[in-house]
C-alpha cells in the first residue's frame, strides 16, 4: 500500500495559496532569493570580491542589483519546477534557472554605509522586533544581503 501526503494530491493553485497565507514573506519582492526561498542549485558558483575602494564597490553594487532575485521570484519558480516535477511522476522537468544573490560582510557594512552607527542601530531595533538575534551578535556576526 502507498500513502500519499495530503500535500501531493492538492491542485498548484491551493498549494500557491497556502505558501501566501502561511508564509506571506515568501511574496515579498523586497527580500533577495536565497534567504527565504531556497536556491536548491545543484551547481553554484561564489565570488568572493575584496574592493579597495568605497566607490567601486557602489558602482558594482549598483550594475549587479538588477540581476538579484527577488523572494517572490524564487518561490515561484520552486513552485512551478515542483509541480511539473510531480506532473511528470518524480522526474525533473526540463526548466533551467540562474539565480544571483550578494551578501556583504560587516566590515563591507561598514566601508558602504554613510552613518553605519545609525545603520547599526536600526538593525538592532529589527533583530529586537523580530526576537530573531540578540544585538550584541548584530555588529560581530551579521553578514546582510542586499
Amino acid at each position: 500500500m502507498c500513502l500519499t501526503s495530503l500535500d501531493d494530491v492538492r491542485p498548484p493553485y491551493i498549494k500557491e495559496a497556502l505558501v501566501a497565507d502561511e508564509l506571506p514573506l515568501r511574496a515579498s519582492e523586497n527580500i533577495q532569493g536565497n534567504i527565504l526561498a531556497a536556491f536548491n542549485k545543484d551547481h553554484m558558483t561564489f565570488l568572493l570580491l575584496d574592493f579597495t575602494d568605497s566607490e567601486s564597490a557602489r558602482e558594482w553594487l549598483k550594475e549587479i542589483h538588477r540581476r538579484v532575485m527577488t523572494t517572490k521570484e524564487v518561490e515561484d519558480f520552486n513552485m512551478e519546477f515542483s509541480n511539473a516535477r510531480r506532473a511528470r511522476g518524480g522526474e525533473d522537468p526540463p526548466m533551467k534557472a540562474v539565480w544571483v544573490n550578494v551578501g556583504l560582510t560587516i566590515d563591507g557594512l561598514r566601508d558602504l554605509a554613510s552613518d553605519f552607527d545609525a545603520f547599526n542601530e536600526d538593525l538592532t531595533r529589527l533583530a529586537d522586533s523580530w526576537g530573531a538575534l540578540r544585538p550584541s551578535r548584530i555588529s560581530r556576526d551579521l553578514a546582510l544581503t542586499l
